[in-house]
């Protein structure tokens, strides 16, 4: 069992949990990554099968806004499965041989601190050329465009700074989704000369809990149209983006800033989801910022995350296709994704206990309205296509065709297509041939997989044809 702590923004103020119920001492947490002093989960162990408790303390200052647990069903927060305000304690089930993770999220009663910080590298600016901005000139406020003010799907719109908001809620997005956050810069109006700077963002592509659900691409990068703009004319912005396991890296290039501007950065993002579900939040930051002409000089950018929450109530539509061979068997069976699946690779299932193969693949994350195709192709001899059944569609649109499904997801449908194949019956025939021919019975013993069957005779006399016994439908054995 591990318990986690979840500050938005990061903070080093510790908080305290305990374990109702037993003896253990308190142990305190922090969601601090620049101080070692506190972690921010604890691990217990070889728990006793049977009920454990976690309470987290109430802290000054802040709210428990979130507990998710996964890895064991049946967990209590507070006095049901769902989070409510007020709840602080967990209760949980184990039965052996479980891994459970839960984390609680705690965020200031008064929202975000610290948006706008303005200080000098210590020490100064390193000059570089003639005078420009330096560090303590320049604040930076990291916000989201609010979830009603732009187009989800094409990203059109974007609101405004005025209208931004300081968190998202997971209820709000499906999978694909284009999600606008805005980064406000402003130059302080004493400010001397011109300059260039660079804001480092980070976009989870996880959720706090591992999910496989998060951003996947920054589509773009541009000044907002927002009346909070002062500008000069003589701004350009251009960024570039790198792809790690656990996030996606946006650095922005502003360069032509001048004493007094305000510029909103407006920074559309890609939601994808490579898992059918997940709990935890989704977070992105501004992790930094600096001057880097004429001057080089660091921005205080202090901690500025913006969580989309509730990972799990992003609407997700999902095709799973499954394999049934009928009888079980370890035949690879290949299929191919075609349509909005684009260059999706063929893949292999199959329908026994051995974990070499899946028995079904889930897609997740497809786009609502567009088609897509998976069909079995290459059949294993021996085997047949007997039945495609699809089932959780609603107002998705599905056609079941003689060798696979077109699906057309609707919003926050699960759809399930099962392709079933059948073996071809397999049979034995036994012949006897006489030479001459005899009125002489031959006696023949079955065995093997062929159990109690009782012996039998045949006879080569005269009769036109050869005397013979069949042994038809059998299942697959030695006989």
């Amino acid at each position: 069992m591990t318990i986690w702590v979840d500050a938005v923004p990061e903070d080093p103020q510790p908080f305290t949990y305990t374990r109702p119920g037993t003896e253990e001492p308190p142990f305190e947490l922090d969601d601090d990554p620049a101080d070692e002093t506190l972690p921010n989960h604890m691990t217990f162990e070889g728990l006793a099968a049977g009920q454990h408790s976690f309470e987290q303390a109430a802290v000054d200052g802040w709210s428990l806004t979130d507990v998710a647990c996964q890895g064991d069903e049946g967990v209590l927060i507070g006095t049901d499965e769902v989070f409510d305000a007020g709840d602080s304690l967990v209760v949980l089930t184990i039965d052996g041989g479980e891994s459970i993770d839960c984390w609680f999220t705690n965020e200031p009663t008064g929202g975000k601190t610290s948006q706008r910080i303005t200080s000098a590298q210590p020490g100064g600016p390193t000059i570089l050329g003639p005078n420009g901005i330096t560090g303590g000139d320049v604040s930076i406020d990291f916000e989201a465009a609010h979830p009603t003010s732009y187009d989800h799907t094409t990203g059109e719109g974007g609101g405004t700074h005025a209208g931004s908001v300081e968190s998202l809620e997971g209820g709000d997005f499906q999978c694909g989704d284009h999600v606008i956050f805005l980064t406000h810069v402003a130059i302080d109006s004493g400010a001397s000369g011109t300059g260039t700077i660079e804001i480092d963002h980070s976009f989870a592509t996880k959720t706090t809990s591992g999910g496989l659900i998060g951003f996947v691409d920054v589509l773009e990068v541009e000044i907002n149209a927002d009346p909070a703009n002062v500008l000069s004319g003589n701004e350009s912005v251009s960024f570039t983006e790198t792809n790690t396991a656990n996030a996606v890296l946006a650095t922005v290039q502003v360069s032509g800033l001048d004493h007094g501007e305000v510029i909103v950065l407006r920074l559309e993002v890609l939601l994808g989801c490579n898992a059918a579900s997940a709990t935890g939040n989704i977070h992105s930051e501004v992790t930094g910022a600096r001057v880097v002409a004429p001057v080089q000089d660091t921005i205080n950018v202090g901690n500025q995350t913006v969580p989309l929450k509730s990972a799990g109530e992003i609407r997700n539509a999902v095709l799973t296709i499954q394999k049934d061979a009928v009888p079980n068997s370890s035949t690879d069976f290949e299929f191919e994704p075609g349509g909005a699946f684009g260059t999706e690779p063929n893949f292999f299932l199959d329908d026994d206990n051995d974990a070499t193969l899946p028995r079904f693949k889930d897609f997740a994350g497809l786009t609502p309205g567009q088609t897509y195709t998976v069909d079995e192709v290459s059949i294993p001899a021996g085997w047949s296509l007997t039945d495609i059944t699809c089932t959780g569609q609603v107002s998705s649109t599905v056609t079941e065709t003689a060798t696979g499904v077109s699906v057309t997801p609707a919003p926050d449908e699960h759809i399930t297509c099962t392709f079933t194949d059948s073996q071809a019956a397999s049979s034995i025939t036994i012949e006897k041939d006489a030479i001459p021919d005899s009125d002489q019975p031959f006696t023949f013993d079955p065995g093997g997989d062929f159990g109690a069957e009782p012996n039998f005779d045949l006879t080569d006399d005269a009769t036109p044809g050869l005397p013979s016994k069949a042994f038809t439908n059998l299942s697959p054995g030695d006989y």
